[in-house]
């Protein structure tokens, strides 16, 4: 049998060449391999730092979810979190009556004007619309559900995207 290195005669089965020192089985790889393997661990830290710079670079966009959503007759309230990693713009919300699978938009003005709102990530907002008299959101008849639905526009998130909330129409 010869080495598998200096090609130098081998007594026996001998695992080991006395000529070269390299070991005939499997351990030789370990010694050939092993400056292979330290640049690789060597390199993971900077892996690991060049992902950090990516995330800080472009954090992840916003994601606007509706907490809670209050209706009375004059006033709407909804609580808004963004959990993600930028600030979102929230536009005026449009209003939506529901009645027996029937839809219908609401034109109710808020006597604040058009509502308009930043969201910083992390953060929840409370946004309320006051409707000035004589206007009211619907009253929901006595033998039928009333819903209303609003639906806010947010601007930073993905593209343009746009969440809803609910709550029944007050009596």
């Amino acid at each position: 049998m010869k080495c598998v290195r200096c090609q130098h005669d081998l007594i026996g089965n001998s695992r080991y060449c006395a000529a070269c020192g390299a070991y005939q089985d499997g351990r030789r790889f370990i010694l050939e391999w092993s400056g292979l393997a330290a640049a690789v661990i060597a390199l993971y830290p900077l892996y690991q730092a060049a992902n950090a710079l990516i995330r800080l670079a472009a954090p992840p966009a916003a994601k606007i979810s509706i907490l809670e959503t209050r209706c009375q007759a004059h006033v709407i309230q909804m609580f808004v979190e963004n959990k993600g990693g930028r600030s979102a713009h929230v536009l005026s919300p449009s209003l939506i009556e529901s009645r027996a699978n029937k839809n219908t938009r609401l034109n109710l003005q808020p006597e604040n004007g058009p509502y308009s709102t930043e969201i910083e990530a992390g953060q929840i907002v409370r946004i309320q619309l006051n409707f000035p008299s004589p206007q009211r959101l619907p009253q929901p008849s006595s033998n039928e559900s009333c819903a209303v639905t609003m639906a806010l526009d947010i601007i930073g998130s993905k593209d343009h995207e746009s969440v809803e909330g609910s709550c029944k129409c007050p009596k």
